[in-house]
């Protein structure tokens, strides 16, 4: 939903800056010459997904090659986390990761000791507003900061997520309705849905791919680069586009998603639009988030041409341009409790300590395939790069189950197809790799086809039960939980106590109140929380599929819960009719299973 909200800290900073600002600040006073500032990030969009060599859109639908044809490249750009949010607080910040601790897609947020670029850009007299696409950014994700409108509105829809066209469209008619100069940050989460339908402008389905939705994104921009045009906007704003992580492929084996820190995963775009610029430009230095951040800074600060500022401020970094970036990954300590893992860039090498030194030569090595050893890299050089990591990280410590399950879900996810993903987890598996994680995703896979022989399989009696019923099977199964007994006993207050399951009862609740003069009250109440839940399962299948990239709980809610089973017992045929008829699913499939409609 759409949040309008000043940070904490407006009072203290106001009183303390406020005079200091009006005193030397030349913006001040002086709005009709601030010009219009996007940050416009995208989520899981890698370097090679924005390239200049190759068009995404169709024919002058492509907002990437506008910005090839019109705006400074960074060749040698790289993200510090594959985490998006720790990303884009080194952006707004220009601090480093250790400094500003956002270290994950959590929700401590931006600790409210930093200043930030949009609470800069609000002192220096713009309207600030950061609108969001969909998660990981989202409300509670602590963002606000600075931040007079904070719009995650997809929440008001069925949908998990804003379509780039829509959001970027809902980003210009709010420019549009301000009178004073704007500073905007658009979060676009597209790329993380690949399995969703999108269209061209002429109503053709594209493919249900990552293709296809990297051509959404870039035929959006194309669309609102030319709004910007018609608007006057384009040749006074500048634009600063951004991919916050990239994409890990599936040739990495000994690297989970979120912890690869190989160049497709870390290696992002950067384009920088600004005024009057006469034609594109390569930056080909090494550079990072809190680099573009530090500029961003001192740009808000000019009384001259900040186009002509950033040109400057370029070229004394080209002179000396940073050594090495430091890059790491916190995503196993905010799941399971492992270390960080943190690798080491220079313009030459990868460095990655693991149990051993794995050292690349990505200036030769493109891919940052083959291993190096130590008595391979010059001594000096050698020393000098293990004299940049202060600290070697150890992740050899014993995998929990979540991270063993992972791995084993990465490599089912190495099918060609999404939707073979449930056949790869239902392949025979020896004891040791067995997972009830890997169980309680086929037991939904199976309710959800209903697939009674697969379920009556399960190690769960009442999955078991369940499956009988449908299977018309004289029922041996055993139900002893307080909950589990009222699927074959009456509904009795001992029973009803000892049964912690809200949203279980609220629909016992409503079928023993079916026939009386209350029922539509009991029935809204139900449907209220069973879509309540089934949206949250739905989340949390999505997150699984994107390998644990937003704040989502999962693992709870994996598996049929007592109301799907419930609700599938043969003589609960009318209570099944009744709740098909408000478009709620019985039960939750996989993203990318044609069954279910996302």
């Amino acid at each position: 939903m759409m949040h309008v909200s000043f940070s904490q800290k407006w009072a203290g900073l106001v009183l303390g800056g406020v005079l200091i600002l009006t005193a030397c600040n030349p913006w001040m006073g002086s709005s009709r010459r601030k010009p219009p500032i996007f940050i416009i990030a995208v989520e899981s969009l890698g370097f090679e997904n924005a390239s200049c060599e190759e068009s995404l859109g169709t024919g002058e639908a492509d907002g990437i090659q506008e910005l090839c044809d019109s705006a400074l490249r960074f060749t040698h750009f790289y993200t510090p986390s594959t985490l998006s949010q720790a990303s884009l607080a080194s952006l707004l910040t220009g601090q480093e990761m250790v400094e500003h601790q956002v270290l994950h897609n959590g929700n401590d947020g931006i600790p409210a000791q930093h200043v930030t670029l949009s609470e800069r850009a609000l002192l220096a007299g713009y309207r600030t507003a950061f609108f969001s696409g969909g998660p990981p950014f989202l409300a509670k994700s602590g963002f606000q900061q600075g931040y007079e409108v904070f719009d995650d509105e997809f929440h008001r829809t069925p949908e998990v997520y804003t379509a780039a066209e829509n959001l970027l469209q809902r980003t210009l008619n709010w420019v549009q309705e301000q009178k004073d100069p704007t500073f905007v940050t658009v979060f676009l989460a597209d790329l993380q849905f690949p399995f969703v339908r999108t269209y061209t402008d002429e109503k053709k389905e594209r493919e249900r791919s990552l293709v296809g939705q990297k051509q959404e994104v870039a035929e959006s921009l194309g669309t609102f680069f030319r709004e910007l045009k018609k608007k006057r906007l384009w040749d006074s704003s500048y634009i600063l586009f951004v991919g916050l992580n990239g994409e890990a492929p599936m040739n990495r084996r000994s690297f989970l998603w979120r912890e690869n820190l190989f160049r497709e995963n870390v290696h992002v775009p950067l384009f920088i639009k600004t005024p009057n610029l006469k034609e594109s430009r390569s930056i080909d230095f090494l550079m990072s988030m809190k680099n573009i951040g530090q500029l961003l800074r001192d740009t808000l600060e000019q009384s001259s041409s900040m186009a002509d500022f950033i040109m400057q401020k370029l070229d004394e970094w080209k002179e000396s341009p940073p050594s090495h970036l430091l890059i790491r990954s916190d995503w196993g300590a905010w799941w399971m409790d492992r270390p960080p893992i943190v690798s080491l860039r220079t313009q030459e090498y990868l460095v990655v300590p693991q149990k051993r030194w794995h050292i690349y030569h990505s200036a030769v090595d493109k891919n940052e395939g083959t291993v190096l050893f130590e008595a391979q890299v010059e001594r000096e050089k050698m020393r000098w790069l293990k004299g940049r990591l202060e600290q070697s990280y150890d992740v050899m410590k014993e995998p929990s189950d979540v991270y063993e399950f992972m791995k084993d879900f990465r490599t089912a996810k190495m099918s060609i197809a999404s939707s073979s993903i449930i056949a790869s987890l239902r392949r025979e598996i020896s004891p040791k790799e067995k997972s009830r994680f890997r169980e309680m995703i086929l037991a939904d896979e199976a309710l959800q086809t209903e697939s009674w022989s697969r379920l009556q399989k399960s190690e769960s009696s009442l999955q078991r039960y369940v499956a009988e019923r449908n299977l018309q099977h004289s029922v041996a199964v055993t139900l002893s939980g307080s909950c589990e007994r009222l699927f074959v006993e009456k509904p009795r207050e001992g029973l009803l106590r000892r049964c912690r399951d809200p949203l279980f009862l609220a629909l016992l609740d409503w079928e023993n109140h079916r026939t009386g003069a209350d029922d539509t009250q009991w029935e809204k109440s139900f449907v209220r929380q069973f879509r309540s839940f089934m949206s949250a399962k739905q989340l949390a299948y999505i997150n699984l599929y994107l390998e644990l990239n937003w704040d989502i709980d999962v693992f709870s809610m994996l598996g049929p819960s007592l109301t799907e089973l419930y609700l599938h017992l043969p003589e609960k045929a009318n209570l099944r009719r009744r709740i098909e008829s408000y478009r709620i699913p019985l039960a939750m499939s996989f993203p990318g299973v044609d069954s279910i409609n996302f």
